[in-house]
């Protein structure tokens, strides 16, 4: 499914599981084996990495706003 949806083959998302040490991109969770979703650029298709479910509803909430994520950092440093 991923390579079909991503183009992403499962020894590049291994790969990718090793270059992460099997954590999540953002927050460092380990969620366990192929339980880390693939996150890429919706108007690019580039891979940026692999996130948690949480993580990744994040960024798809924010709908990848780099300027609305930036708010929440604001808001919380506040």
């Amino acid at each position: 499914m991923r390579e079909r949806r991503y183009g992403i083959t499962g020894a590049a998302y291994a790969a990718l599981v090793e270059k992460q040490g099997g954590v999540c991109a953002l927050c460092a969770t380990r969620p366990g084996p192929n339980r880390l979703s693939v996150d890429h650029d919706h108007e690019t298709g580039r891979i940026r990495g692999l996130l948690c479910a949480k993580c990744n509803k994040a960024l798809g909430i924010f709908g990848d706003s780099v300027e609305g994520l930036q708010r929440v950092i604001e808001y919380l440093a506040d």
